[in-house]
């Protein structure tokens, strides 16, 4: 599932996760490098809003995209800035901390602002739940700057880290159920697009999928050196259909259609596409061509003998045609198509002056 704010979410965690640690009492007491935790528990709270940022870019309109990129801009400057004064000063984070406070509550409230202009611009859900989480860590980061300045509270962390659990978890679990909904869109769609390109009766592709690929093959996408395109109909089907009735013409068309597949399975040499173009009509085509035509109307002629077992006769006419011709010239896809279809009416032709 490729969902940017998937990644956003995931390294806002990680960078949470990263300050909780080294802001802990755990960590302070019994860390082997407790002053470089420090610096990194500051950082890791001065930028852990960043991807967040990026979150709301990823949700919001293009057009209002620059509101988010200029506060992720602010948050970059401000820790450019309180490294420096810490290096060049020896001024402790500490002491900085209501700068990165002012930043982080301004941000959410600039935040929920946009995201309120948007949600009342076009009511998407999305927007709302974003929302709703920013207000969440909202009320619980102005909470817990409340119980910092004010009462001087010590664990006024976790009420903080209460807020962005409630913020991470209503994000996150609107993001699992749209992405679930967009795959099991996107399989209904994949599905949907298979239905449309396979013949019901058959369950060959049909003169949809076979287009197509006529098309691909035209434009390149489909890229073959030589290739033997078959044109096979049935005749005699009217016949069929009076003598034993329309059921028995139905089932001698999927009969037809089951022994082309059964010759192009067990021919593992070859690369072979097949096709129902028409009610009596289908097309095979043959990539990395070795096999003579001949062989392959041969094939599908046994292989239609043993399916019926000699229970009435179905009789099919062939037409065929190389992509390149003897002296290596490159036909045309419409060269070639004609090629095959001329053959078949030559062939159709001869039977019909025999008679």
């Amino acid at each position: 599932i490729v969902e940017k704010r998937f990644l956003d979410a995931s390294l806002f965690m990680f960078i949470c996760g990263l300050w909780c640690y080294l802001d802990s009492g755990f960590y302070q007491m019994y860390g082997e490098h407790g002053a470089v935790g420090m610096v990194l528990s500051f950082y890791a709270f001065i930028l852990m809003s960043v991807p967040m940022l990026w979150f709301v870019q990823n949700t919001i309109s293009e057009k209002v995209r620059w509101v988010p990129q200029v506060w992720i801009f602010l948050l970059y400057g401000n820790a450019i800035l309180q490294g420096i004064l810490n290096i060049l000063f020896h001024i402790p984070f500490v002491y900085m901390l209501f700068l990165t406070h002012i930043m982080l509550f301004s941000g959410v409230i600039s935040m929920i602002c946009l995201l309120w202009k948007e949600y009342k611009r076009n009511e998407a859900e999305e927007i709302l739940v974003c929302l709703l989480a920013f207000a969440t860590l909202g009320v619980s980061g102005m909470t817990a700057l409340i119980l910092y300045w004010v009462y001087s509270i010590y664990w006024y962390d976790m009420v903080f880290q209460a807020g962005i659990f409630l913020y991470t978890s209503i994000l996150f679990w609107h993001l699992l159920q749209k992405t679930s909904r967009d795959s099991q869109f996107r399989m209904e769609q994949l599905v949907y697009e298979k239905m449309s390109m396979e013949d019901r009766m058959t369950g060959l592709k049909n003169r949809k999928a076979f287009e197509k690929y006529i098309k691909e093959i035209q434009e390149g996408k489909i890229r073959l050196e030589n290739a033997l395109f078959l044109f096979i109909e049935i005749t005699g089907l009217k016949q069929i259909n009076d003598v034993y009735g329309m059921k028995t013409g139905d089932e001698s068309v999927i009969q037809t259609a089951r022994c082309i597949q059964k010759a192009a399975d067990s021919d593992q040499r070859h690369k072979i596409e097949s096709f129902r173009i028409g009610g009596t009509e289908f097309a095979v085509i043959v990539m990395d061509l070795q096999i003579q035509p001949q062989e392959l109307e041969c094939l599908l002629e046994n292989e239609v003998k043993k399916e019926t077992e000699n229970r009435y006769y179905i009789s099919l006419q062939f037409g065929y045609g190389y992509l390149k011709n003897e002296d290596g010239t490159r036909n045309t896809v419409s060269d070639w198509k004609r090629q095959a279809d001329h053959m078949l009416q030559k062939t159709k032709g001869a039977i019909y002056d025999d008679v």
